[in-house]
This record gives C-alpha cells, structure tokens and sequence, in this order.
C-alpha cells in the first residue's frame, strides 16, 4: 500500500488515509474525466458511480474535472486522500453560492440516493458548491455495503442500460394542500410530482425555501394523513442528519417561529432548534423531556447551544443558553447558571 504523511498528517479531514498517485485509478470514461485519479475501491466505486449520475441527471461534465492532488492549499483537504472530486470548477467558485434552486433540487435528490456516501461541500459554512466526497470514515461498512449495491445494478448506473425513472406518485394532493398553507414562505416547487423517499412508504417535493414531506402511517388527522413543511434553515440540519433515513425520522409538527430568534420542530425522534445565523441543535430522549417540561426554548434553560454528547462512562450532558442536563440512567438531573461553552 502506498500511502503518506504531508502536512504532518496522515488522515484527510473525512477520515481517509493520506495517499499517493499509485493508490488512486481514472475508472470513467465520460469526458473531462481523465484529470481525476479516485482512491482504487469502494471510493471509486461510489465517487465514479456519483459523477456518472452527475453528468446524466443534475448536468453535463463541461471542464476538467479534479481528484487526487499531490499538493493543496488546506493541509487537511480530502483530494490528498483521493476522495474527492470537483466538478465545473469555473462555474462554482471556491467560497460563493451560484447555483440556482432547480439544479440545487436534483443535487439533493442524488445524494438522498447515494445514502449519506457522498458528501456535499455546498453544505459547508463556507460553501464550495463544486465538490463532493466520500462522506464516512475509511473501513465504514455503509461505505463498503453501497459500493456493493452500486456494483450489483443499485441504480442502473453500471447497468448496460439504465432502467427507465419511474413516473412520479402523487399522493391524493396531501402535499399541494400543505404547500398552499405554507405559501407565505416555502417559494416556487422545484419539480412535478411526489418523489418516493428511501424507505418506499413516504413521498417528498422540494421547494426553493423547504421541503415537504408525507408518510402515510404519521401525522393522521380524521383518517387522513396530513404532510409536514420543513423551512429550509431546519432542513440543513436535518441534512446533516440524514434526513428521515436518520434518527429523527420523519417531520410530525409543523415548525413553531420564535420570532425573531428562530424556529423549532419536531420530528419522529427529537426536535430541532435552529436560532437564525446559528448552527441547528436536536434535542432528544430524557434530556429533551426535561428540557420541554422546564418550557423548551422559553423556558429556564432557553436554547440548546451544543448537541448531546457523552458525560462520563455511562451519561450524557447537553449545554443549553443558562445551563446544562445531564442524564444518568438513574435519571435526568439540571445545573442551572453554569456558562454555556
């Protein structure tokens, strides 16, 4: 195996060894690709699998296209390991959004696809619309479970002959009645029809603000189910999370606005709360119980300001704006006044 420390570093920023030239084959044949050297494996198996959809689905390859680097300006940078990929360079520079909603849209329809596999750097604070990379550790078993799936036909893109798209479902108007509910602020929809979501049950429609979403076992009100708006600022971090295929699952409450400060909602398996120009916290489990009996965000802890995490060898803590919450299986208890991190 061929492999380096540079930078002082032996791992990219996600997870992947350091490697050279050798490690690294040009599998694709569309054009322009022949400039981009992947990681040989299950990276080139999902990155050449994600540029073949890229090119067929969201729009043509029309410059070179960038992979393994010897050298790069972030010592961390994922293209060291092989990782990576950037397309249309001149079109997305480094560091501005110009990609319009539409071609946004069919993005996210491909990585919900690609099962978290892939990693979007458009999602990044500072934004890099042109790159994506493999989006779990080396040695993660989904990684290796996908790339198995990609070269067993998933998708029909390795396929001699990709499988027609099915025709869109649409579910008795369930989501164009919240759309028009929603009308003061989820913008234009991006595409006709619902489009399945990955367990095969629910159905989602992206709009330019949000997205909306149905399952037909949740949300039943007089025998029907009813579908559920996400505003954009929660659904990247719900992005984050995987979406519904993740442990909050499904939206099951209409976003509640603090007006002026920020939104929350609830899912399946939490809440997110996402104060404007900050990044989005989840709340769950006994803390979020607590935390909710003390009256959430306009309660006497306010808001989450870090995510759960672990608290000694058995318990688990979150810091909220005028306190922590620490659970133990013997129960929940509170530290009120201690700073926030």
């Amino acid at each position: 195996m061929s492999f380096r420390t540079i930078y002082g570093l032996d791992w990219s920023e996600n997870g992947w060894r350091m490697c050279n030239r050798d490690e690294c084959v040009v599998a694709n044949v569309l054009p322009f690709t022949n400039t981009a050297p992947i990681r040989k494996g299950v990276a080139a198996t999902i990155l050449n699998a994600w540029t073949l959809w890229y090119h067929r689905n969201v729009e043509a390859l029309t410059s070179p296209v960038w992979g393994w680097s010897a050298t790069n300006d972030v010592a961390s940078s994922n293209h060291l390991s092989g990782t990576a990929l950037d397309f249309n360079a001149p079109k997305y520079p480094w560091g501005l959004r110009t990609m319009p909603a539409s071609r946004i849209a069919k993005i996210r329809e491909g990585l919900r696809l690609f099962e978290g596999t892939v990693f979007w750097g458009a999602d990044w604070g500072r934004a890099d619309e042109m790159h994506y990379q493999i989006g779990f550790r080396e040695g993660d078993a989904r990684l290796t479970n996908f790339a198995a799936k990609l070269d067993n036909g998933h998708l029909g893109i390795y396929a001699a002959d990709p499988a027609p798209a099915p025709k869109p479902i649409v579910i008795a108007n369930e989501i164009d009645a919240e759309a028009k509910v929603a009308a003061a602020w989820i913008g234009t929809r991006l595409h006709d029809g619902e489009r399945p979501c990955k367990d095969g049950a629910g159905r989602y429609v992206d709009f330019t603000n949000g997205s909306i979403y149905w399952h037909p076992d949740l949300n039943v009100v007089d025998g029907k189910a009813r579908a559920i708006a996400v505003p954009a600022a929660v659904y990247n971090t719900w992005t984050g999370l995987q979406w519904e295929q993740g442990q909050l699952g499904y939206p099951i409450a209409r976003h509640t606005v603090i007006d002026g400060v920020g939104d929350v909602q609830r899912f399946q398996g939490g809440v997110i709360c996402r104060r404007y120009g900050q990044a989005g916290r989840i709340v769950y489990g006994a803390i979020l119980e607590r935390w909710e009996a003390l009256g959430g965000v306009n309660g006497q802890y306010g808001w989450p300001v870090t995510d759960e995490n672990a608290d000694g060898d058995a318990g688990r803590a979150q810091t909220f704006e005028r306190g922590l919450l620490r659970w133990h299986p013997s129960g929940v208890v509170g530290s009120l006044d201690e700073a926030a991190q």
